[in-house]
């Protein structure tokens, strides 16, 4: 087989240019997005369901703080028990 030898500059002027604000771009796009993230996901907390009866620890979710600043309690299947049971928001 032959082998050709030749240079392609695929990073003339122009190109550098097109690449500098299409990393802008993509930027100015990441930051939003995480902007919208923190103001959805801020208030969340992540919390622990414990069976009421056992007392173990079976279930873990997160929570708005701002909609249900109280203690939740959620009637879950408890394993230990084998039954559906009455889970409390724990520490």
């Amino acid at each position: 087989m032959a082998s050709y030898s030749f240079k392609v500059n695929f990073l003339d002027k122009d190109f550098k240019i097109v690449l500098n604000y299409s990393v802008r771009l993509i930027n100015m796009i990441a930051f939003f997005f995480n902007a919208i993230a923190r103001e959805v996901f801020g208030m969340r907390v992540a919390i622990t369901l414990a069976c009421t009866e056992c007392k173990n620890r079976n279930y873990q979710t997160n929570k708005n703080k701002k909609n249900n600043p109280d203690r939740l309690e959620v009637k879950k299947f408890c394993k230990t028990c084998r039954t559906h049971t009455v889970h409390k928001e724990t520490k």
